[in-house]
Order: structure tokens, then C-alpha cells, then sequence
């Protein structure tokens, strides 16, 4: 669903990770979102990680004490960092002009097998390649529908598999209105299975990647 730019412009943005263990992965995160003064809440210190349901479990605990309209970034503690500061997030999310925006990479991660990938692959909403596929490690949206969304998915599911990206790609394929994905890498730059190929995805420019 698309939101006016003011209307998700009206609160200053959270920002938001999950981490059961202090290690040098979440330090690297830390350490960049403090060079780039990003406002981090860490939340999960000390709980046991059984699975990725863990995580989803954490985020539905603290979107329920969120204003429903508070927009929030979200990114996996262990192996992102932040390239920008927060002004510049906000209003990227906000030029989407969408409830709901997750990253998007060129693999499409089904943890059920071949042919249930192939299905989903299948039947997949036909967006701009090479980022066509929902990438559940990095997103952001508005509290209220963030929280409906992750309630709409099958967390059991989720606990068997460990896996919350075939979720989100398995209920993208049946609900293609539920989110936008960020196929132009404006907001979220996403490597996911590329590894060795960083040098033909992306460069530098002026100090940037």
C-alpha cells in the first residue's frame, strides 16, 4: 500500500537490530552506524537464538509497544553496516512512498527444496532484474503493518526451517501489494550469494559504494 510522503515523514525513524551475543560482527555494525550517528537499538542481549523465529519473535515484542504509524528501519545484527546516516534513510524510505519496503537480491531463497523453489520461482511477481527477490534481513515500514505482516506468516514454519526470507518470498508471490521491494538498491545494498562477485556489482564512487 502507498502512503503520502508526508505521512511517513511525520516521525523521526527507528532504527532496530536483533543480537543474542555481543561479537565482533555486532561490533562492526555498532561501529558504523556510531560513525554515521545512526540511533542502533539493540534488542535480544542474552536470549537464546533456537531459531530465526527467535528474531521475529523479538521484532513482534517491540513493534507491539511502537505507535502503529512509527517508521522503522530494521537490519540482521551479524553481517550488515550502515553506509549513510539517518536523514538520508528517512527520506529514501519515504520516497518510496510505501507502508512497507524490504531489500531485494538477485537469489530467491526457498528452504523447502528444489521443487518448491521452482514453484515459487514460477509464479513470482515479475519485477526489475537483476534484484527481483525479497531478502528478509534488512527492511523497513511502518510498526502498525510491519507487525501484521510478520503475524500473517506460519511461525512455526518459520522455527522448523529457520528460514524467515522463504516466508516473506512464499506470502510476496501470493501478496504482491503487501510490500515494496527495493529492486534499484536505493535504500538497502544487498550481496547475498555473490560472493567473489562484489567487483562486478558494485564500485566506488567519491568515497561510496
Amino acid at each position: 500500500k502507498r502512503v503520502s510522503r508526508a505521512a511517513a515523514s511525520e516521525r523521526s525513524m527507528r532504527f532496530l537490530t536483533v543480537a543474542t551475543t555481543a561479537n565482533a560482527h555486532l561490533g562492526r555494525l555498532l561501529k558504523s552506524a556510531e560513525h554515521h550517528r545512526v540511533p542502533l537499538e539493540v534488542i535480544g542481549l542474552g536470549h537464546a537464538y533456537t531459531s530465526h523465529r527467535t528474531k521475529i519473535d523479538l521484532v513482534l515484542e517491540y513493534l507491539a509497544g511502537l505507535d502503529p504509524e512509527q517508521p522503522l528501519l530494521f537490519v540482521d545484527g551479524y553481517d550488515t553496516v550502515f553506509l549513510t546516516g539517518p536523514q538520508e534513510m528517512e527520506a529514501k524510505f519515504a520516497a518510496f512512498g510505501a507502508e512497507i519496503v524490504f531489500s531485494a537480491e538477485q537469489n530467491l531463497l526457498v528452504s523447502e527444496g528444489g521443487w518448491s523453489r521452482l514453484r515459487i520461482w514460477w509464479h513470482y511477481p515479475e519485477t526489475r532484474r537483476p534484484y527481483r527477490f525479497a531478502n528478509s534481513g534488512t527492511y523497513a515500514g511502518l510498526a502498525g503493518r510491519l507487525a501484521a505482516l510478520w503475524r500473517a506468516q506460519d511461525l512455526d514454519r518459520i522455527e522448523q526451517q529457520n528460514c524467515d526470507q522463504s516466508a516473506i518470498n512464499r506470502h510476496y508471490r501470493s501478496h504482491p501489494d503487501a510490500l515494496v521491494l527495493d529492486v534499484h538498491q536505493e535504500l538497502f545494498a544487498v550481496t547475498a550469494g555473490r560472493t567473489g562477485l562484489e567487483a562486478e556489482d558494485y564500485e566506488v564512487r567519491d568515497g561510496r559504494l
